[in-house]
């Protein structure tokens, strides 16, 4: 049998919390008014309160509908994540977690992880094609199969003006794939935080919980820019390649599920708050430090 030894500030006493546990439930909290954009309305919030539940932080997902303005295709070149310039954590008015340059270190964080890793993660975000993670597909010389996207959009291939593939040359590595001028692509991924990614549960009834996401000040920072025209004599001319780098989310959503206790354990809880409350020898917990010289992503 194997038994859990907390450390002295951590054991309140309470009995086996897990076979007093009732009931589970998914909900989805909605950050209003809905729709976002970097050069106007910046701040998504997301606000969980409860009067009986707790929240498993290790389920939360945070989703949205990025959706591409611009008249040409739009590629990414950090992570879903790295849209955000900053995450912010507050509870009853105070300040629980602040990461600043979130671009940045979402992006640093991505490159230490193997490619099989990196793989799976775009799954659930926008996918990575004919790059390291995709070995496999044979790309062009600008490493995209298709004009607008990688799995054909449209279907219009790319050709050069003799008919072959295009000549110009582009960085064949992490490439994010491309949604169409007009389209919509619904990304999904999991905070950057360090008290979500502790698989904790948080006490909605004694101290509510606010997460708040600031978009990038500049929409063209996460953006791929226009490829300029190869003027060059021969086959080897290639016409300006347009991408866009206007784009907004709309529904921005966090998933997460709530637990219900039964009343002993919350009987038990609230005994421990009203008495000795919760104390921790811990004066400060550094779990990363880094130092970044600007907050664009471009390395």
């Amino acid at each position: 049998m194997q038994s859990e030894i907390l450390l002295p500030g951590m054991n309140f006493g309470m009995r086996n919390l897990a076979s007093m546990v009732t009931g589970r439930r998914d909900v989805t909290i909605y950050s209003q008014p809905g729709v976002y954009d970097p050069l106007s309305s910046r701040l998504v919030r997301f606000h969980l309160a409860s009067s009986s539940d707790w929240a498993m932080l290790g389920t939360a997902k945070i989703t949205c509908e990025l959706v591409n303005d611009g008249d040409s295709p739009l590629e990414l070149i950090s992570t879903p994540l790295g849209l955000f310039s900053q995450w912010r954590l507050l509870s009853q008015g105070s300040i629980v977690e602040s990461t600043d340059f979130l671009t940045r270190t979402a992006n640093t964080m991505m490159s230490t992880l193997p490619v099989e890793a990196r793989q799976i993660n775009a799954m659930e975000a926008v996918p990575m094609r004919q790059s390291l993670c995709a070995p496999t597909e044979k790309a062009t010389a600008d490493a995209r199969l298709y004009k607008y996207d990688n799995d054909g959009v449209l279907g219009v291939p790319y050709a050069s003006a003799g008919g072959g593939p295009p000549v110009m040359s582009d960085l064949n590595c992490e490439r994010f794939e491309v949604i169409p001028p007009k389209g919509r692509k619904t990304i999904s991924f999991s905070p950057l935080s360090g008290v979500f990614q502790s698989n904790m549960c948080w006490p909605l009834p004694h101290c509510s919980m606010t997460c708040e996401l600031q978009l990038v000040a500049d929409p063209s920072e996460v953006c791929a820019s226009t490829t300029p025209a190869n003027s060059a004599a021969g086959d080897n001319k290639q016409g300006e390649i347009l991408r866009s780098t206007s784009w907004h989310l709309e529904l921005p959503r966090m998933n997460i599920a709530f637990l219900q206790l039964s009343s002993v354990a919350s009987s038990e809880w609230d005994s421990v708050i009203s008495s000795k409350g919760l104390h921790f020898a811990v004066s400060q917990m550094v779990t990363l430090q880094h130092q970044v010289t600007d907050k664009s992503p471009r390395l």
